[in-house]
Parts: structure tokens; C-alpha cells; sequence
């Protein structure tokens, strides 16, 4: 064999063996380094704008990866215990830590279809987003779903209307939509209203996921992210009273002027802590106490008045939590509750139930002729011989 043939050999095996490595990065580029394999969920359209958006919409997919951290770590079981504490509370529904909420419904085809309009009666209003199977190659959380199905359960026994409440879980909680439903609760407050946000999913920060640094971010199923500064430069505009719950990781660091006298803001986990969920609940541990065993269970019923204030709950659930979480690899979750001092205690029923009816201006009179205006004074006696001494006519 000539020279020629030789360098002509060895030339087409060295572009065999760069296209063989170009393939096996191609088949790995993407892949979850903490995980065996990626999650498999549908491409994220890209949002431009924060018009609503619908699942169905048609747009170019991205691809966002987590990276080498799991941005919302699974409660590992106690060795000790070999699981989780069984932990008891006043309700009485109940002692053990079930999960008592059925599976989620599937998201709404038109998510902002169907809606009352600000000034309706009663004069509740919610957004409850849970997010769970993220777009793309996105690690799922293992309870986004079951927190946002717990508060739709708690909200449901209280009798709230569903054109009040705003849903958005899994496909429907895109950036648009999430952008557009705080905007929905903010124009949907006044004075002498009382509205609820709740958001379950991975929380950003730039050493756990694609964001940028300085901030915590709000993470949406297509992938994009909202900043601790625009959230609450949102929720802070909420007139009247308020509740305002984050179940995630960092989770009080969306604080951000939200917690007033008025308004109530509660957070899974301190701004430099991991918040846990449970594989076993398929919640939160922060949900999974405050909602589902607090409320739902009874179990947070201190004063054994068989009503469960929001109060009551959070503050039921706060230290166990906290207790449920020690030794976990992130360490503990402690959860932050700040504001509302002034607002009294939250009975979700009782604010939800109609006015009692206006008194009634009759007093009584029953020939019909009065029109409930007080009867005439009676005449006084004219003179005779019986009333002279007495009236001195």
C-alpha cells in the first residue's frame, strides 16, 4: 500500500471517531447529572408577552436542564424512625400524617374562562398554582400537584364559588399566565375583600438552575422565571385582607414588602433554606402540615372549636416542619410567618358566607296599617265628672 492510500486510511478513522464522539455528546447534552434519565414531559413554548396563554398554543419548544442540584429536594426517611413521625395536634380527625386529598384534576383548557368579576359577591378571591411535571428536560417535583389539589379541597369545604378562584396547575401555570394571574388577583381586590396566593414549585437561584444571580425566582412549567422584586412588587398592591403562601425552596425571600398588618405572607423555608416535600404525601411538608393535616384534617384545632383559622394552621404546622426535616442533607426548613397582626383570624367559611339579611324596620305591627312606623300616642281623656280632680280641666 502506498503512502497516499495510508493517509487517505487514517483520515477517514479519525472522522469516524469524531463523528462517534459528536453523537455521544449529542445523546447526553441535556441529561440530568442527579439523575439516571430525564424526565419525560412535553417541550415548553416560549412566551413573549403576559397575555393568557392555553396549553394547546402552538410556539418554538426550549429546553431548559437543571444542572448538578435538584432545586427542590425529597424528604429522605428518618434512619432512626425508619420514616416519617407519626405527630398528633388538637383536631382529633385523625392522628397520623395521611394524605387525605384525591388525586389533582387535570389543568383547564381555557385557565381565565369563566371568571366573576371584581365587585362579585362573595368577596373572596384566589389564585392557587401548583406545578409538578415542568416542560422539557426540567426535574419534576414530587408534590406540586397534591399542594394545589389540598388548597382546592380546603377552599371547596368552605364553600368558595369557583369562578372566584383562578387554578393554574402543571401545563397551565406557564410565565404568561402566572404574570397575568397576579395582575387577576390584584384587580380583583378591594378594601373589604380577602384574597389568597398560593405557588408550589422549584424556587430558582443561580446555584440550582438558569437564572440569574441576586434573586430568588418563581419557576414556571415553560421554564422561565419571575423575580423575587416583581412578585412582590405584584402582591404588595393587594387591597384589603390577605394570605399570601409560597411552598418551595428560599421561600421567604419573595417577601418583598408583601406582609403587612393586613396581609398575611407565609413561606415554607427561610431565604437561604431548602423547603422538602414528601414522596409519600405527594405534597409539600409544608402544605402537607398546614393544609392537608392542619385544615383539612382538623388537626390544628387548638381551641377545639371545630374551626380551623388560617392562623391556627401555620402556625400549627411551622414547628413540625421544622422538627420533620432535622438531618436531612439541605438541613432543617424553617418556615417564615410575618404580617397580618391587624387582620384578625382567617376562617376561610366565614368569609366566604353570604351577609346575614339587613334587620327589619317593622316593629311588630300586625293590622298591616302601621308600615312599621311606631303607633300614634293615644289621645288624652277629655273631662267628666270621674277624670275633673285628676286633669284639672
Amino acid at each position: 500500500m502506498n503512502r497516499r492510500a495510508v493517509s487517505a486510511a487514517s483520515l477517514l478513522l479519525v472522522g469516524l471517531v469524531l463523528a462517534a464522539c459528536t453523537n455521544a455528546h449529542k445523546e447526553s447534552a441535556g441529561r440530568l447529572l442527579t439523575h439516571d434519565s430525564p424526565v419525560p414531559t412535553t417541550e415548553a413554548p416560549v412566551v413573549v408577552d403576559a397575555a393568557p396563554d392555553t396549553p394547546s398554543t402552538p410556539t418554538t419548544p426550549t429546553t431548559v436542564d437543571v444542572g448538578p442540584a435538584d432545586p427542590t429536594p425529597v424528604l429522605r426517611p428518618h434512619a432512626a424512625a425508619g420514616g416519617r413521625a407519626v405527630s398528633t395536634g388538637g383536631g382529633g380527625r385523625g392522628a397520623g400524617p395521611g394524605h387525605t386529598v384525591a388525586a389533582a384534576a387535570p389543568p383547564k383548557p381555557v385557565a381565565f374562562g369563566n371568571l366573576a368579576p371584581p365587585g362579585a359577591t362573595p368577596k373572596v378571591w384566589a389564585v392557587v398554582i401548583g406545578i409538578q411535571a415542568y416542560q422539557g428536560r426540567t426535574h419534576a417535583t414530587v408534590g406540586g400537584r397534591g399542594d394545589a389539589a389540598a388548597f382546592m379541597q380546603e377552599l371547596s369545604n368552605a364553600h368558595w364559588p369557583a369562578d372566584h378562584i383562578l387554578e393554574l396547575v402543571d401545563g397551565d401555570a406557564t410565565i404568561g399566565n402566572i404574570r397575568q394571574a397576579m395582575q387577576w388577583l390584584t384587580q380583583h381586590s378591594a378594601p373589604d375583600t380577602f384574597t389568597l396566593f398560593h405557588y408550589s414549585g422549584h424556587v430558582c437561584i443561580q446555584s440550582s438552575g438558569p437564572c440569574g444571580a441576586n434573586h430568588m425566582y418563581l419557576w414556571s412549567v415553560d421554564n422561565q422565571f419571575i423575580s423575587d422584586d416583581e412578585f412582590g412588587n405584584n402582591m404588595r398592591n393587594l387591597q384589603g385582607k390577605a394570605w399570601v403562601d409560597i411552598a418551595g425552596c428560599e421561600a421567604a425571600a419573595f417577601d418583598k414588602g408583601i406582609s403587612s398588618p393586613q396581609r398575611l405572607f407565609t413561606a415554607a423555608s427561610q431565604a437561604n433554606e431548602k423547603g422538602y416535600e414528601d414522596p409519600n404525601w405527594h405534597e409539600s411538608v409544608w402544605t402537607g402540615y398546614s393544609v392537608d393535616q392542619g385544615m383539612l384534617q382538623g388537626q390544628a384545632d387548638g381551641n377545639g372549636d371545630h374551626v380551623v383559622t388560617v392562623q391556627e394552621a401555620v402556625n400549627w404546622a411551622a414547628p413540625r416542619a421544622a422538627n420533620d426535616t432535622q438531618g436531612q442533607d439541605h438541613g432543617s426548613q424553617h418556615p417564615d410567618i410575618a404580617g397580618g397582626q391587624d387582620a384578625g383570624p382567617f376562617d376561610l367559611a366565614a368569609m366566604a358566607a353570604p351577609p346575614p339579611p339587613p334587620p327589619s324596620n317593622n316593629n311588630g305591627g300586625g293590622n298591616g296599617g302601621g308600615g312599621g312606623q311606631p303607633p300614634p300616642p293615644s289621645p288624652s281623656p277629655g273631662c267628666n265628672d270621674v277624670t275633673k280632680s285628676v286633669l284639672h280641666c
